[in-house]
Formats: C-alpha cells, structure tokens, sequence
C-alpha cells in the first residue's frame, strides 16, 4: 500500500484510521499523515483513543497523547492484572477464590477508569482515565 506521500508505509491503514476518525479534511490530510508517521505503533493508538474514545481534534490529541497509558489486551484481562498488582497482596489468601474478577472489570469500565478499544487490529485498554 502507498502513503499520501506516495512511498510504501505498513502502518498507512492505522494512519489512514486516525485521518478518517478525525475528519480531516483533504486539503489538511498531507500535514497529518506526515506527523503521524513520525510516530510509533503506541502513540498511534492513543491519537486514536483520544480522537475516536475521548472525541478529541487531532491537534488536541497530539498535545495529549503522552498523558494516555495503554495496555496491550482487554478491559477484563487488565482489569485482573491491576486487582492482582494493587489488591491481591492485602487479602487473605483463604479468600483468594471469592474475588468476582468479571465485577470488578465491569466496576472499572462503567466508572470510566478503564476503557477497551481496538485499532490497527490491536485490542487495547486505556488506564490513565481519559
């Protein structure tokens, strides 16, 4: 697949879903597609988050992009790891098999404090609450 610019870029279709999520227009397309490919597969997919998601500009969302934390995996996958990480270590062992992980996955996305999306293929989970 060929870029805008007319050179070869396996990640066009991941660039080509930020320009078209964020609406951009034609004659603006050439400057975005040509910072957005300035940047890495995770900064990609949180201009994406907070474009799509958080339905921000595209000029807001590369002011923002350092300030979103991704994982890798979906919202229930994260949401046990974070239980594990932040939790687990303060509760009797004997009670380990009574933790409702799905409850507490769906705690976390109806507040707000994870999000799960997927782009370029990828499922991933935002933490930092955007």
């Amino acid at each position: 697949m060929t870029g805008i610019g007319g050179s070869a870029n396996p990640r066009n279709s991941a660039i080509a879903e930020i320009l078209r999520v964020a609406r951009v227009p034609k004659g603006q397309s050439r400057r975005w597609y040509r910072l957005l490919e300035e940047l890495d597969s995770w900064e990609l997919a949180a201009v994406f988050y907070l474009v799509d998601t958080c339905n921000l500009s595209l000029a807001t969302a590369f002011d923002g992009m350092d300030d979103v934390r991704l994982q890798e995996g979906a919202l229930e996958d994260v949401a046990r790891e974070l239980f594990d990480d932040c939790y687990l270590s303060t509760i009797p062992e004997s009670v380990h098999s009574y933790i409702d992980y799905e409850q507490f996955a769906y705690d976390c996305r109806i507040g707000g404090d994870l999000r799960e999306f997927r782009f370029d293929g990828t499922t991933y989970t935002c933490t930092s609450g955007h």
